[in-house]
């Protein structure tokens, strides 16, 4: 049991907040930032190979949507 230390509520072990006043348990908080991950995304338009086949459908959405790529 966690008794809060806000309020003096006793709360499951399982809790990471206190189900009175919601404040956070000072050790969840430290896991909390023990999981967390740097993402790095990386988004690439690749026009050339959406172009060498124009028949597909999304040459056709590429071509509608801007034109001017296509005049090169």
């Amino acid at each position: 049991m966690n008794t809060c230390a806000v309020c003096g509520q006793e709360n499951p072990a399982i809790a990471r907040f206190c189900l009175a006043c919601g404040e956070p348990f000072a050790d969840s908080v430290a896991a909390a930032h023990e999981e967390r991950r740097v993402v790095s995304v990386i988004f690439v338009e690749r026009v050339d190979l959406v172009l060498a086949e124009p028949r597909g459908v999304i040459a056709e959405m590429v071509a509608a949507a801007a034109p001017e790529r296509l005049a090169g």
